[in-house]
């Protein structure tokens, strides 16, 4: 994330690679598995407005929806996610959230 001279990142991501932010759906129980929810690796499809981002996916029988909503009265933002399990059986799982914050002044 950038703007003007200002670089959020610590850490710049890859088409390829991504980056080191993230937000990872977990699942839990007698093997711990996990994957990006954006991204290249993520299985889900991106869709962006002037309301915000919103990805949805499929991963493993877990529906989800995640949406990045930027408050209107204040400099900050939320994620709203919604987990529908679509199996036959009970699931566990968990959010991971990572970050890679530098905020650094890129100009001179």
């Amino acid at each position: 994330m950038d703007h003007r001279d200002i670089l959020l990142n610590l850490f710049l991501g890859t088409e390829i690679e991504g980056g080191l932010a993230n937000l990872y759906l977990r699942r839990l129980g007698a093997v711990v598995e996990a994957t990006p929810l954006f991204g290249a690796r993520s299985p889900a499809a991106i869709h962006v407005d002037e309301r915000g981002m919103t990805v949805n996916g499929e991963w493993k029988g877990i529906r989800f929806s995640v949406s990045l909503c930027l408050a209107k009265s204040a400099p900050a933002w939320f994620w709203h996610v919604v987990l529908e399990n679509t199996l036959a059986k009970e699931e566990t799982a968990d959010l991971i959230y990572t970050r890679t914050w530098g905020l650094r002044n890129t100009g001179p």
